[in-house]
């Protein structure tokens, strides 16, 4: 009974999801069901807004009670590659049958993010979160959408632990696309929220990381808010190149990880940045401008646009642009080699 009541509590801190202090701005893409996805096969239109989705969930088309992709466990090394374009407030996503050909789609202009999404999300909260960080950044979205709607914490833990060899294809076939169709001159950065973060230190457990090992592929890698073990993190993050420009984002308030901490007896990296830390991370502290929030990149809070940096931040890195911190008044570096405070 003890162990059912944790599981609870700790899944009602994780999804419970944005609760802000101050007037939260009108959203910038409607919130999103299956009411509002039609699965077509028609190609989207060059000027439509589009995601491209690598899906670790189970694809059904004759599913119409639940969607058209379930929330199962994810089978071996089986992804589903989907469009989904927005045309006024109508979304249409298409399948398709291998990752180019969804790749083929998408334009060749802005640079590009890999994104991972945390816990408690269906596809449609996928999407819209895919779709929130394109407009506001002006870049090409890649997400790694896997069965992260569960009502138990630890199914969503376990699921991770069988997503590690789909991401790795998935990243493998980002980079072979990257190396053989797209132009030099486009950025790529890596963006993972919460505990899409566990995802990437998956990988690095289990010896998967030679994709990133490299330096090759990402400009950037940002770790925001991460739901991983504060203990031990640097060992894990040391193993990948520097290269890469690592980045975490945390905030000592975060009222969602301070929760995870209670319950799960272990301090999470998105809340603090202590010694030892990893030789070549750049920890940005977002305590004084972020409040108790969680997402502070989406412009739901009116602290994002009020403080203008926070953006300018986000958007340097997601166009893979490295920040030195020593040269940016909006940064301040803490003592006891702590990472750097984000000044309001």
């Amino acid at each position: 009974m003890n162990r059912l009541l944790f599981y609870v509590l700790l899944s009602f801190w994780l999804t419970s999801g944005i609760k802000a202090s101050d007037p939260v701005k009108k959203p910038r893409v409607v919130n999103l069901t299956w009411h509002h996805l039609l699965l077509d096969t028609i190609s989207p239109l060059p000027q439509d807004l589009k995601v491209l989705i690598i899906s670790n969930r189970s694809f059904s088309a004759a599913d119409t009670l639940n969607g058209f992709l379930r929330n199962d466990r994810p089978k071996h090394r089986q992804l589903t590659y989907f469009i989904a374009a927005c045309r006024d407030t109508c979304w249409r996503v298409v399948k398709y049958d291998s990752f180019k050909q969804a790749m083929d789609i998408m334009n060749k202009e802005n640079d590009y993010v890999f994104f991972i999404h945390g816990h408690g999300k269906g596809f449609p909260q996928v999407l819209k979160r895919s779709a929130e960080i394109s407009q506001r950044y002006s870049v090409n979205m890649v997400t790694f959408d896997w069965p992260s709607q569960n009502g138990n914490f630890n199914r969503s833990l376990n699921y991770v632990r069988h997503c590690t060899n789909n991401l790795e294809k998935a990243l493998d076939d980002y980079a072979d696309y990257k190396i053989e169709h797209l132009p030099d001159h486009l950025k790529h950065s890596l963006f993972t929220h919460s505990l899409g973060g566990y995802q990437l230190i998956r990988l690095i457990l289990k010896d998967k990381t030679d994709v990133l090992t490299d330096g090759q592929l990402f400009n950037t890698i940002i770790l925001n808010a991460p739901a991983i073990k504060h203990k031990k993190h640097n060992r894990h993050l040391d193993q990948i190149s520097a290269n890469n420009h690592l980045y975490v984002m945390f905030n000592k308030n975060d009222w969602v990880l301070n929760g995870a901490t209670l319950l799960v007896f272990s301090r999470q990296l998105g809340t603090k940045a202590e010694p030892p830390l990893a030789r070549h991370v750049n920890y940005f502290d977002f305590t004084k401008v972020a409040q108790k929030e969680h997402t502070y990149f989406i412009g739901a809070h009116q602290f994002e646009d009020t403080i203008p940096h926070i953006r300018n931040i986000y958007y340097n890195l997601l166009h893979g642009n490295p920040i030195n911190p020593v040269d940016k008044t909006y940064l301040s570096r803490k003592e006891g080699n702590g990472g750097y405070f984000v000044e309001p």
